[in-house]
């Protein structure tokens, strides 16, 4: 996804030449370069952190949601809009709701997106919804709360992964990496 170019400031631009006096002397161009270099190096730290940390829809601004994968500026206006108009999302479902928001935006987002203290503890985790199924059959053969199981290695390390499998997810999908980094199934 392209990513919009900000240009520095006069006085940035200074302080990034007086770090390069010989680059800026030798290749004029070469301050320029330095600032796509750049813009393009703290893009990927965003996304890298949005993909790891997740975004709480109800709070995050139109552009961190456009760094979300699978929304754009526009999708991310759409967010916002619809949030500022019928109030906080209580689930990730509602966000179907949103006009433009596909299937396959929803698919894409839906596990970088959070929602806190909504309907369901598990849309404030980075399980993705098509996931869920597998994480409530861990809870019910464990008969334990989420928030009690989160974190629970002795209890977790007991279980099969094969005892949670089915005809949609297999052992892979049950022990994939995002339920490792909710700690559900290790």
């Amino acid at each position: 996804m392209p990513r919009a170019f900000v240009p520095w400031t006069p006085r940035q631009k200074t302080r990034a030449e007086g770090l390069l006096p010989d680059a800026t002397e030798k290749f004029p161009d070469a301050s320029i370069h330095s600032e796509h270099k750049l813009a393009r190096s703290l893009d990927a730290v965003v996304e890298d952190c949005v993909n790891a940390v997740g975004v709480d829809v109800n709070t995050a601004s139109t552009p961190l949601l456009s760094r979300v994968s699978g929304i754009g500026e526009g999708l991310a206006r759409g967010i916002v809009g619809y949030r500022e108009t019928h109030g906080p999302f209580r689930s990730r479902a509602v966000l179907k709701q949103v006009p433009r928001l596909g299937p396959k935006a929803f698919e894409l987002s839906a596990g970088f997106l959070r929602v806190r203290n909504g309907d369901d503890p598990l849309d404030a985790s980075g399980v993705h919804p098509e996931a869920c199924p597998v994480v409530r059959r861990i809870l019910a053969a464990t008969k334990s709360q989420l928030e009690r199981l989160i974190g629970d290695a002795a209890v977790l390390r007991q279980l099969q992964p094969e005892a949670f499998t089915d005809a949609v997810f297999g052992v892979p999908t049950v022990t994939d990496g995002r339920l490792k980094q909710t700690q559900i199934l290790s």
